[in-house]
This record gives structure tokens, C-alpha cells and sequence, in this order.
């Protein structure tokens, strides 16, 4: 798969992000969300191969965070039986573009690196999911926050070629720093936490870049 880019074509990254449900909010989930401890999370979406430019004063920003664009209709999560794509995304600050999301990477932020989603390239925001399913209390609203702060050195580079074919594991994260979760409704009703297990950043091989 391919996207365009000033005339240019470019080949989509897979970025393949997997966990274990490590608590649930049995209270706050809802019936059609039949999450339990220990299920398997996945999530995974493509991303632009080259970052955005950010830039301040008329000078490009160069602060040990490269934010990649997000293909919004290539997300998918899945948590136990749930199932969710990606909602349109509200800009973080204006004057961000609504829908626009983001796959941050950091290095050295002073002293950690880390990854993040968001509808901020440089601020980690909650980012709202897509879903089947009602009950008594009607359609409800969920966001996944994924804020993996990891071990300094963890990342070889900012540029995702060179941080792509590695593996991320959980031992990496920095566990009180980091949040993997489901938010549902309000900000603060935190009902699925996830154990992050690894972060994987691909390119396809070159033969399937081309189709």
C-alpha cells in the first residue's frame, strides 16, 4: 500500500502494538464490552513514512520529537471480544486540522524516550475509537490513551526507517510514567488498562511497496 506525498510516492510503515489487559473497571464497562484480565490487545495502524514539520518562529523545530501522520482508516483496535477503528479525531490546538492523528516518537525527553498517539503532534492527547454497540444507557463515547514512556537509549533514532525491523518490549517501559488504557464516556472513567508487551514498526518488503 502506498500514499502520495508532494508528487512523491511513499511506502506506509505498519506500526503493530500488542498488550494484556492487566485490570478492568467491572463497575463502568459496559455489557457489550465483555473484557476480562489477561486478554490479549492489539492495535495497529500505518503511518507516513516521513514526519510533519513543525515549525516555530519561522524555525523548524528539532526537540527530540518526530510526529508521523497517521492513515486513519488503516486503524484497528482489539481487546478481548471489543473491536474499534478510529473516530474523527478533534485538533488538539487549533490551528491543528480536525480528523489529523499522530504517531510521536521520543528521544532523550529530558531523560526518557517514548511513544505516543495523539491529535497533537507533540502532546500526548487521548484519541476517540469507533464501535458497534448500545446499552440502557444508549451510544457511548471511548478513547484509547497510549503514552509508553521507555527507557533512555530504547529507540536507536528518531527517523522511522532506522527505528523500523526492532521490537519494543514492556521491559523497556518505564511502568509509572506510562498509560496503555480504554477511557470511557468522561475523562477520568479509566474501565480497561493494558500491559504494554511490545511495539513493532515495519516497512513492507519491497516487492508489496510496489502493489
Amino acid at each position: 500500500m502506498a500514499a502520495r506525498s508532494s508528487g512523491l510516492e511513499l511506502t506506509l510503515a505498519l506500526v503493530a502494538i500488542t498488550g494484556r489487559v492487566s485490570h478492568v473497571n467491572d463497575n463502568g464497562l459496559p455489557d457489550f464490552m465483555r473484557v476480562k484480565v489477561n486478554d490479549p490487545v492489539t492495535m495497529s495502524f500505518k503511518v507516513l513514512p516521513l514526519p510533519i514539520e513543525r515549525i516555530a518562529e519561522d524555525q523548524l523545530v528539532k526537540d527530540g520529537i518526530e510526529a508521523y501522520s497517521i492513515c486513519n482508516e488503516t486503524f484497528t483496535l482489539q481487546a478481548g471480544n471489543f473491536g474499534a477503528t478510529m473516530a474523527q479525531a478533534e485538533p488538539a490546538v487549533p490551528p491543528l486540522i480536525s480528523g489529523q492523528t499522530y504517531f510521536s516518537l521520543l528521544s532523550k525527553r529530558p531523560v526518557y524516550d517514548g511513544v505516543f498517539l495523539s491529535s497533537s503532534p507533540d502532546v500526548p492527547v487521548k484519541l476517540p475509537l469507533s464501535f458497534d454497540g448500545v446499552d440502557e444507557y444508549g451510544p457511548r463515547k471511548m478513547w484509547v490513551n497510549l503514552n509508553q514512556v521507555l527507557k533512555r537509549g530504547t529507540l536507536p533514532s528518531l527517523h522511522l526507517q532506522t527505528a523500523s525491523g526492532h521490537t519494543y518490549k514492556g521491559d523497556e517501559v518505564v511502568g509509572q510514567r506510562s498509560k496503555f488504557e480504554l477511557v470511557l464516556d468522561f475523562a477520568t472513567n479509566t474501565v480497561v488498562e493494558v500491559n504494554l508487551e511490545n511495539i513493532k514498526i515495519n516497512f513492507p518488503a519491497e516487492d508489496d511497496a510496489v502493489a
